[in-house]
């Protein structure tokens, strides 16, 4: 398989789209501020699918959720529901 290929299926793997979504939060005081504030985790994941969509990234409610309970997550995912 050609590598140029498989890197472009790679980039869009829910999981390197999630990611990208938790880097650009990270730089993104309003985006960061908005998810930091919010307790309910329903409410939480159905915000970080709408801001994701809104801004081109691909990833479901579950996709969420399991990168939430994976270390590679961690930071991301104590940062925004702390």
């Amino acid at each position: 398989m050609d590598d140029r290929c498989t890197h472009r299926w790679r980039a869009d793997l829910p999981s390197v789209q999630l990611d990208r979504f938790c880097a650009a939060v990270l730089e993104d005081v309003t985006l960061h501020d908005g998810l930091a504030a919010i307790e309910d985790m329903e409410v939480f994941i159905a915000l970080v699918l709408k801001m994701g969509e809104a801004r081109g990234f691909i990833f479901t409610d579950s996709d969420i959720r399991a990168a939430m309970q994976t270390t590679r997550h961690v930071f991301c995912a104590r940062l925004l529901v702390s």
